[in-house]
């Protein structure tokens, strides 16, 4: 239970969520973890009078990814308790509080800030992703509800890291993360422009913030409001300017975003210091030279380096334009770039997801044999990477396994070089 006794909810105005019962959900090829007093009651229950087979096998394995968890079986990728009329067989014979705490949250994500909760939304969720119903079909009370038993909660306190060397208070940071969000949605420049110039932004109010404040006789709150002032003149063109000018080294994004997508693919394996060294040395490599295929679990098949040069993305199409605008602006909103890590490093990752999209919007016009980049592999990808990196802490548990990958991260987030390598494209068309 979450000690916010009168929470006030802030939800998004951008987007909703109303469940179609599309049970993708449940079909999709994450693991659903156990909590505690559901394996317990799990543990009560005759399960084989749900399912026949639950008679002679049990529902509930041990995690592949995490052994001290305890997960849904699965079976023909989709949960074992997923009926063929497409319904959570928990839920229909034993009601919604009987399914599993991780379930009842989905797709929401919770929020505490001092200004109140913020209510997110995951687009790994068909309706969120399809903007399939507006606004949201929770009622206040079942929302206070899901929010006190919600395992999905993270709390934001009155200091924000701007980046390892410097904070915000968090009224200012407020006024940072709206100028973000407005740069972002100024539609005259191209989006990866502004997604380079939020990195520049961010950089350079680092830089104001360090160099105004040798000086004494200035004040955070008026360092920060002068930076917002001066920057946001014009559209932000002394901002789109420099994004622009920036240099982009393609092979340093394909070795680097290679072995982000090589980690991923092999989460579950374990590698010593030396056989990470050769794991590393092997993708890069690989990438580098642009041999073999580029590999897109769990979905697609991926797609060779040629093909990524002959493919068609026209990023003019407004239809990219909004999706991807919508799903940044929604990471924004729900504190994505500041939950886990400082604003500047939530925003490298930002960066990163958006060249992932890249990747898998073309995966997965490869598997159908396209010319072009079509509306429905764009929204695929972003459900994939939303579900696939993003939704899960799936960096944390990389890192902890791999410090090599790490160090790589954290270098490569450094590079005076990143935003405008990890945005613009990796081979030349």
């Amino acid at each position: 239970m979450h000690e916010v006794s009168e929470p006030v909810f802030i939800l998004p105005t951008e987007l909703g969520y109303r469940c179609i019962r599309c049970a993708r959900c449940c079909s999709d090829f994450w693991e659903i973890p156990i909590d505690q007093p559901t394996y317990e009651r799990l543990q009560e229950r005759d399960l084989s009078t749900v399912k026949p087979a639950f008679d002679s096998v049990k529902p509930v394995v041990r995690s592949a990814i995490d052994c001290s968890r305890w997960v849904f079986r699965r079976s023909e990728s989709q949960c074992c308790l997923l009926s063929l009329q497409r319904e959570c067989l928990l839920h229909s014979h034993f009601g919604f509080d009987a399914k599993p705490q991780a379930c009842r949250d989905f797709p929401l994500r919770f929020v505490v800030t001092p200004d109140g909760v913020n209510v997110g939304f995951s687009f790994a969720c068909t309706s969120v992703l399809r903007s399939q119903g507006k606004g949201t079909a929770i009622a206040e009370g079942d929302l206070k509800s899901a929010f006190q038993q919600s395992q999905n909660v993270a709390t934001i306190y009155h200091e924000i890291e701007l980046s390892k060397t410097a904070s915000l208070p968090w009224n200012l940071y407020v006024k940072v993360e709206q100028e973000l969000m407005r740069l972002l949605s100024v539609d005259t420049y191209p989006l990866e422009e502004r997604l380079i110039g939020g990195n520049v932004y961010l950089e350079m109010l680092e830089r104001f913030i360090h160099e105004a404040c040798k000086q004494n006789s200035y004040t955070i709150d008026r360092v920060v409001e002068t930076f917002i002032r001066d920057m946001g003149q014009h559209q932000y063109q002394r901002i789109i300017a420099m994004a622009k000018k920036s240099r982009h080294l393609p092979k340093l994004k394909r070795m680097f975003l290679g072995l982000v997508v090589a980690y991923r693919n092999n989460v579950e394996k374990r590698h010593g210091r030396m056989r990470d060294i050769v794991f590393a040395l092997f993708h890069y490599l690989k990438h580098l030279f642009m041999a073999g295929r580029v590999s897109l679990l769990p979905v697609t098949e991926g797609f060779a380096y040629s093909e990524l040069r002959q493919l068609r993305f026209d990023m003019s199409d407004p239809f990219f334009e909004f999706q991807l605008r919508r799903f940044f602006l929604h990471m924004i909103f729900r504190k994505d770039l500041v939950t886990h890590t400082d604003l500047l490093s939530g925003y490298r990752f930002m960066l990163l997801y958006y060249a992932l999209i890249r990747w898998y919007a073309v995966g997965s016009a490869c598997a159908r044999n396209a010319a072009e980049v079509g509306r429905t592999d764009l929204t695929e990808a972003i459900a994939l990477v939303e579900r696939y990196y993003v939704f899960h802490p799936v960096f944390d548990h990389l890192f902890a396994q791999n410090p090599l990958f790490k160090g790589i991260v954290e270098r490569f987030f450094q590079s005076k070089a990143y935003a405008p390598t990890i945005v613009r494209p990796a081979v030349k068309t």
